[in-house]
């Protein structure tokens, strides 16, 4: 079984993709079913967006360290099986686990009860599923299959003027979008980009642990202004 899904790559590139696919569901169900007790707010998505990429971070990692010790999908879809029968529990207990974790906080919690019921409910639900998921990467598909794609056709020298005319326009589309999200970003954002700009060029970080402080910093950002409104 093992030798014939490893002789068989579009079966494990499939599911990969679906992988990504089952990540991006459960992001949309977490604001359906978190939506009629914490609202669709801003701050809940940010909550919500925010869990499910710290999670899919760690799980990359997790993932990783698993690949390296051995390569055989017995391991891998035992994580996913386990991830698919939670998920599937999700519709089932969801709203009850959302019910002792507002009661359990409603306890300690005084201030921003909302906020901090719905990141504690986000991470209950949903975090332990997506760090599953994320030790699958359905990336890994796309990066292959561009890399086998250019390794056959890199020294054609139509391919190749073509893509020396596409860098401008790749910089163009870079650029823009950077720009629009500057001139709505607070002067404190700046910081953060310069920080981890620093640490991955000269300090040679791993991007997946800035990606994660980076979401775990915009969280609190959001939930120290949301504080700071209430007051």
């Amino acid at each position: 079984m093992e030798n014939k899904l490893l002789g068989s790559k579009l079966f494990l590139y499939v599911t990969e993709f679906f992988a990504g696919v089952s990540v991006m569901a459960v992001e949309l169900g977490a604001s359906r079913l978190m939506a009629p007790y914490f609202s669709s707010s801003q701050i809940v998505w940010t909550v919500i967006i925010g869990v499910i990429m710290i999670a899919m971070a760690i799980g990359n990692l997790w993932g990783g360290k698993l690949a390296d010790k051995t390569n055989s999908p017995d391991k891998l879809y035992g994580r996913i099986l386990i991830a698919a029968i939670w998920i599937a529990l999700i519709p089932f207990v969801g709203r009850w686990l959302i019910a002792g974790v507002s009661l359990l906080l409603a306890m300690f919690v005084t201030k921003n009860f909302l906020v901090w019921a719905a990141l504690a409910a986000c991470l209950v639900i949903f975090a332990f599923p997506c760090v599953l998921l994320g030790t699958v990467t359905p990336s890994f598909v796309i990066i292959l299959a561009i890399a086998l794609l250019f390794a056959d056709i890199r020294h054609n020298p139509v391919v190749d003027a073509a893509f020396k005319g596409m860098r401008p326009a790749v910089v163009a589309l870079i650029v823009v979008p950077v720009i629009s999200l500057a001139r709505e970003m607070h002067w404190a954002m700046f910081a953060v980009i310069a920080a981890s700009a620093l640490a991955v060029w000269y300090l040679g970080w791993s991007p997946i642990y800035i990606l994660i402080a980076a979401a775990a910093i915009g969280i609190a950002w959001t939930l120290f202004i949301a504080k700071k409104a209430g007051k």
